[in-house]
């Protein structure tokens, strides 16, 4: 992914699971692991795959945190 989308959608992701975590102590882990997420996708470089990975991220991320 090219760096500000990622990077967005990176810190969009930390601040949702922060406002749904209880303590902190449990968000951290939850950070830890959106981390390794976007770690493992760090070299994609196809602008379709970054695309189809932004649109997954984005629903996934409705649906997780949906009121």
């Amino acid at each position: 992914m090219s760096l500000t989308p990622a990077l967005s959608l990176y810190r969009r992701s930390l601040k949702l699971s922060l406002d749904w975590a209880v303590h902190r102590s449990v968000w951290r882990g939850q950070a830890v692991y959106i981390r390794s997420l976007f770690e493992a996708n760090k070299d994609v470089r196809d602008p379709r795959q970054q695309q189809v990975r932004s649109t997954r991220s984005d629903r996934f991320a409705r649906h997780i945190f949906d009121d």
